[in-house]
């Protein structure tokens, strides 16, 4: 069947852009930005060390990692509308059951659960449904729908907080999960659809490569390696952000730098989703690390508060930006058939790095006594990531 051009707004994939920046809103909101809310709420409530909760969280992280290797061959299996069918399932049932926690198993499973969520919902899941639907405008697409993450921090996590304070955890999470329940269903049915091509005849006739082939060359980890360093010091500085900042500028002026971060991330995915698939990725991905760099070191040279937020606003208008670009690349540089599995490991390789980076950042700046040294460090890796992101290009 013919489908309408991509450029044309009848074209059926951008449903799917709208479908799936609900996805990540839903994903990041409650599946990452809330796990500061967890913290928060249940050290309080459960008289739980700090440790422990932040101890599952990073264990979350690591597993879905793991998780988010298989999202590929879901989407292949399952098809697209039961993909996020389960999806929403996993993630509404795991809210649900962090809303009544008792015990730390209870956590732990919960958590658990979430992996499942967050791997059908969060950025390879985006990628690999954007990519079904989008070839030329795909950059575009992805930058449009991959703003839910940006919004989420934005939107869900203050609404979560005041939805706390007003009717307590247990009500407040678990009229969220019926809300992602909701908002999620409604994707599946309106915008998740038949795609042009089958994704699994199309994985079928492509006959992409394993995962233990993939991982072993030199092709992947020329796009992944240099982002795996990238968003090692992004996860971090965005966690350390509001602890850094707030000797100088109080708590409330670290939190609206933080916001202008997050804000600049927006804006920036919507410049650079009107260029990207014109323009050469790699060049842009370098461009974007260097200016978190310069952003770093102009905050802490620190030679006014305005600085501080300047700085905060240029470092997160390349926040979405460097999440959304391994995807791009990747496009470009593998076959079509390999580009949901390649996708969904290079993904889960950069998050399984970038678990660590707010915990050793952390130890470091316990160790140095402050956050100088430890955020030049950071500075100096954001370079190196920049380097490698355009030696490690592949021959043509």
């Amino acid at each position: 069947m013919n489908q309408p051009p991509e450029s044309s707004r009848a074209h059926p994939g951008w449903r799917v852009v709208a479908g799936c920046f609900v996805m990540a809103l839903c994903a990041w909101g409650w599946g990452f930005y809330g796990h500061s809310v967890y913290v928060a709420e249940l050290t309080r409530i459960m008289g739980w060390s700090t440790g422990f909760v932040a101890g599952a969280t990073t264990l979350y992280s690591l597993i879905g990692a793991a998780a988010i290797v298989w999202v590929g061959d879901l989407v292949a299996r399952l098809g697209p509308r039961r993909f996020v069918l389960l999806g929403a399932a996993l993630l509404s049932l795991s809210v649900w059951m962090l809303g009544g926690i008792e015990t730390k198993a209870e956590l732990l499973l919960a958590y658990l659960v979430m992996t499942g969520g967050w791997a059908c919902l969060s950025g390879a899941a985006v990628s690999t449904l954007i990519g079904l639907w989008f070839d030329r405008r795909r950059g575009l697409a992805l930058s449009l729908a991959m703003n839910g993450a940006s919004a989420a921090g934005v939107i869900v996590a203050p609404a979560l907080v005041a939805a706390i304070h007003a009717w307590g955890f247990e009500v407040a999470l678990r009229g969220s999960a019926l809300v992602i329940l909701a908002a999620l269903v409604l994707v599946a049915f309106l915008a998740m659809g038949p795609p042009p091509v089958d994704p699994a005849a199309a994985a079928s006739r492509a006959a992409p490569q394993g995962r233990g082939r993939v991982l072993r060359s030199r092709a992947f980890w020329a796009v992944s390696a240099p982002f795996c360093v990238a968003l090692f010091v992004q996860a971090a500085v965005l966690v350390h952000l509001v602890a850094w900042l707030a000797p100088r500028l109080g708590p409330q002026g670290a939190a609206f730098a933080l916001t202008a971060a997050t804000g600049a991330a927006i804006l920036g995915r919507f410049a650079f989703g009107a260029v990207v698939d014109r323009i050469d990725q790699r060049r842009a991905a370098a461009l974007s690390m260097l200016s978190q760099a310069a952003a770093l070191v102009l905050m802490l040279a620190a030679p006014s508060d305005a600085a501080l937020y300047v700085g905060a606003a240029i470092y997160g208008f390349s926040v979405g930006n460097l999440i959304t670009l391994p995807s791009l690349i990747v496009q470009r540089e593998f076959p079509a058939g390999d580009f949901a599995r390649v996708v969904g490991l290079a993904t889960a390789t950069q998050q399984f790095a970038y678990a660590f980076g707010p915990g050793a950042v952390g130890l470091f700046r316990d160790a140095a006594g402050g956050y100088g040294w430890p955020l030049s460090l950071l500075v100096g890796l954001e370079v190196a990531a920049a380097a490698m992101v355009v030696l490690l290009r592949p021959p043509r």
